[in-house]
């Protein structure tokens, strides 16, 4: 069964400064709330007016920091970013890397998904009406590729991965992932699979994606764990 890590809801915590409602800032308490609201009832279907009222606040008071609800959008995409950057870096870690710690760095991954879905369920439109997050996301694209390939040279010093693959192979890899972690939230949509508890069936098929990349000894390491 699947549990939510210590670790992530501590990177949740710190994405808002003041951690807990009655003490967040006028700033932090939109966002918060501009969060819940997203992913509950969508982007499209949500506006500043709803967002003022649930924060308890008039709409001059949200606008005086968010003057249009695009810049909340902007500004939870770069909470997320910055989480992920957190993740993939201990990813990276190479003193510490063990298949445990490899495979905790996906399920981080995905609970930040979660946490932020919105994004990725509204994503199309969210980058057609906001053409600075086009531009963002395909930086960002570009650094998630390279630091794709860092970690698959971490693991091929560790003689993990296969040797004389094609040299395209990893590449490849890339885009299934890339695929597969901008639409797994659509498709658990689509499917009725609500709630955290679908993080765990979706992280075990992208799992899937790497093991006819490994060796022996990466399959050994990998799928003789304890569950």
């Amino acid at each position: 069964m699947l549990y939510m890590s210590t670790d992530f809801f501590m990177i949740v915590s710190m994405s808002f400064s003041h951690g807990q409602t009655p003490g967040l800032s006028t700033k932090e308490l939109i966002l918060k709330t501009a969060l819940e609201l997203f992913n509950r009832d969508g982007v499209l279907q949500t506006s500043t007016r709803e967002i003022a009222e649930a924060c308890g606040i008039s709409q001059g008071n949200l606008t005086y920091h968010f003057a249009r609800k695009n810049e909340i959008i902007i500004s939870l995409f770069e909470r997320l970013k910055e989480s992920n950057d957190r993740i993939i870096s201990e990813m990276a870690r190479e003193d510490d890397f063990s298949p445990e710690n490899f495979r905790t760095g996906i399920r981080k991954k995905f609970e930040a998904m979660h946490a932020y879905r919105f994004l990725f369920l509204d994503f199309l439109n969210i980058l057609r009406e906001i053409e600075t997050l086009k531009t963002q996301y395909a930086k960002l694209d570009l650094q998630r590729e390279k630091e794709f390939f860092q970690i698959l040279e971490m693991l091929q010093r560790q003689n993990l991965l296969k040797k004389n693959l094609q040299v395209n192979a990893y590449t490849s890899l890339y885009r299934m992932f890339g695929i597969y972690f901008n639409f797994w939230l659509t498709d658990a949509e689509l499917r009725l699979k609500h709630g955290a508890d679908v993080i765990g069936e979706y992280e075990e098929t992208a799992f899937q994606f790497l093991i006819p990349y490994l060796n022996k000894k990466g399959r050994e390491m990998f799928l003789n764990r304890s569950c």
